[in-house]
Order: structure tokens, then C-alpha cells, then sequence
């Protein structure tokens, strides 16, 4: 355990690594062969490396999703995208396959109560961040698509990676 600083310190980092395809293809091979998602088995893996880290074995991470129930609202502002919390809870001796099988039933879960966001809950609970913690949890964790480039007729474009240089966030897990 280390205690938040008195001070918010929104200085961040962003670190790249790509993996193997083989690494790749062996992790959606075994996803499919358990029946879960490859978002799932992703998750399960970063589930266990953050307990390790934390210490703790209950803790929640923020999963952002798109397309949202907008709760009988017309008009949508922004993205589209909210957090979801997904709450974890490992088990000691609990096995892989288990855990796996845990976190997968937790995203989906999750999926079906999508219009309880994680700012919701936040709300009804009466959390709010405090010295830059962010409120229920300061992990979020994504799978990204693969992004095509695209193209426009008669139109010069370069893509570029933006990395963060600032976050209320201790960790932010992109992957894709």
C-alpha cells in the first residue's frame, strides 16, 4: 500500500510494446478454444498481474464501451463511450481456467447492465476523486480494434500516435 500524495500529480506516460504474432495468434486460439472473449482472456490476465502489484484480491477496473443505453434520452453528447466498472474478485488457488471463466461471466454482466456507468455509480455512492484518485478505481483496461487507414480522395493525411502526457488514471491498459 502507498498513500495517495498530498498533491494531484496528473504526469503521465505512455509505453508501447507489440507483441508476437505468434504471442497473438496463440492467445485468440485459446480464447476460443475456453469459449470466452479475447477482451476476456486479456482482462483475466491483467486482473492477475494487478492483484500481484496491489496486493489485493478485490478491486474493480473500468472498462470503456461504446453505444451506451441512453435511458430514454434523444441526444447523445460526446463519444458515446462510458466506463463500465467491472469488479474483480481473485480467489487464492482459484484456477486459470476458473478465473477466465469469471472474468468473461463479469464482462458480460456488465454488458447487460451498461446504463449503470461507472460516473453513475460514483454519483449514487457519493464518491469523488480526492487529491487526483480517481474515485472506485484508477485502472481502465481496453481492447482496441485493429484501425485501418483511411484514405481520402485528393487529400494529403498522416496518422500519429498521440501519447498521454497527462491522466487521472494509474494505469490505462490499450491494447490492440
Amino acid at each position: 500500500y502507498r498513500p495517495t500524495p498530498g498533491q494531484p500529480d496528473y504526469a503521465a506516460a505512455t509505453v508501447r510494446h507489440e507483441f508476437a504474432p505468434t504471442l497473438i495468434a496463440a492467445l485468440r486460439s485459446d480464447a476460443l478454444r475456453r469459449g470466452v472473449s479475447l477482451y476476456s482472456l486479456l482482462l483475466s490476465g491483467v486482473g492477475v498481474l494487478l492483484a500481484r502489484l496491489s496486493g489485493q484480491s478485490d478491486f474493480a477496473v473500468a472498462a470503456p464501451f461504446a453505444g451506451l443505453a441512453l435511458a430514454g434520452n434523444q441526444a447523445l453528447m460526446g463519444d458515446g463511450v462510458s466506463s463500465l466498472p467491472l469488479r474483480m474478485q481473485l480467489e487464492p488457488g482459484l484456477a486459470w481456467g476458473d478465473w477466465v471463466d469469471r472474468t468473461h461471466a463479469t464482462v458480460l454482466d456488465a454488458m447487460m447492465h451498461r446504463e449503470a456507468t461507472l460516473t453513475d455509480i460514483q454519483r449514487m455512492l457519493g464518491l469523488r476523486a480526492q487529491n487526483g484518485e480517481a474515485a472506485l478505481t484508477g485502472v481502465t483496461f481496453n481492447l482496441l480494434p485493429e484501425s485501418t487507414v483511411a484514405s481520402f480522395d485528393g487529400l494529403a493525411h498522416e496518422v500519429q500516435e498521440f501519447p498521454r502526457v497527462a491522466m487521472d488514471l494509474y494505469l490505462c491498459f490499450n491494447l490492440s
